[in-house]
């Protein structure tokens, strides 16, 4: 089939998030505003101090510690600890969208020693990837790229623990939410699965599976907003239902990006699913079984951009 992954390079760093652990949608939303204009100077490091910041070519460069003095950074790194202190400490963290398998490993963790400096403590890499991995014809091909792609995650991972930070997989597309397609969310749970059984400790597993499908980025949102909005809720249930049928001992939690207009004027304010009609937060806080009793660690993200083009 055509390939379906997306690597976003066009959105590389270009935001922060925080995530909503169960109840703390309220201190989530709060601190997402002032991580918007962070995340582009903390993992765009090539990038040149202006009064305008824009994304430019996701490459790292060695000017890292420059852009860390920058007027920007400066302030950027005051709000962060300011804000850090309000919220959980692994409730932020910085995207990676650049392919781990077809970019040098010294330039997917050269950012980790900013990213430690503000005080993040994971980061959400992009594994969408593996669904092209997957579905490479030749078997021996196949596997070899499989088994390289996954030697060079752990060491990805060994990289970042020893900054102090834990790694999620991050995956999606607006087309993962189509009913022919759905099946690739599986994909990438049961990688994360499979990866997670060859670690050799706690902080050498992907501590979560993060997906951002984002609907509300089709074409056709504008006039389709219902029918999509039940497509993702269909796709939500369907990979909470994959991650309950997993032995206890095998299930990570599962993260689901949200963005802050959700329950605006731009996406339905309310939605029948099922036998219910319920806002679409609230439906999605439902299917990932969000509530104070839940034994379950999942949760939203709540996003803010900056639109650079």
């Amino acid at each position: 089939m055509a390939r379906v992954s997306n690597s976003r390079n066009d959105e590389w760093g270009a935001l922060l998030f925080t995530r909503l652990a169960r109840h703390r949608v309220a201190v989530a939303v709060v601190a997402i505003v002032a991580f918007a204009l962070l995340a582009i100077v903390v993992l765009k490091p090539d990038l040149k101090p202006s009064p305008t910041i824009s994304a430019v070519d996701s490459s790292v460069s060695s000017a890292a510690p420059q852009v860390e003095q920058s007027q920007f950074s400066a302030a950027a790194s005051q709000e962060v600890r300011r804000v850090s202190k309000r919220v959980s400490k692994n409730a932020v963290s910085a995207y990676e969208w650049r392919r781990l398998d077809l970019t040098p490993l010294t330039s997917l963790t050269q950012p980790f020693g900013s990213i430690a400096k503000f005080g993040i403590k994971t980061v959400s890499l992009d594994l969408s990837y593996v669904v092209d991995l997957s579905e490479i014809a030749n078997p021996t091909q196949r596997v070899t790229a499989q088994k390289a792609a996954t030697k060079k995650l752990r060491s990805y991972i060994h990289a970042a623990n020893k900054r102090g930070l834990v790694v999620e997989a991050l995956a999606g597309d607006p087309r993962w939410m189509e009913p022919e397609v759905r099946y690739v969310n599986q994909i990438i749970q049961r990688y994360v699965t499979d990866f997670n059984r060859g670690a050799k400790s706690a902080k050498a597993k992907l501590v979560a599976t993060h997906f951002d499908i984002e609907p509300w980025g089709r074409s056709d949102w504008a006039n389709n907003r219902v029918t999509l909005t039940r497509q993702f809720l269909d796709t939500i249930k369907d990979i909470v239902a994959y991650q309950k049928s997993l032995p206890a001992k095998d299930r990570v939690p599962v993260n689901v990006d949200l963005p802050f207009w959700w329950d605006g004027t731009t996406a339905p304010k309310s939605v029948k699913y099922g036998s219910r009609s319920a806002s679409p937060t609230a439906h999605v806080m439902r299917l990932l079984d969000l509530g104070a009793k839940s034994k379950v660690r999942n949760g939203v993200t709540v996003m803010a951009y900056r639109d650079s083009t």
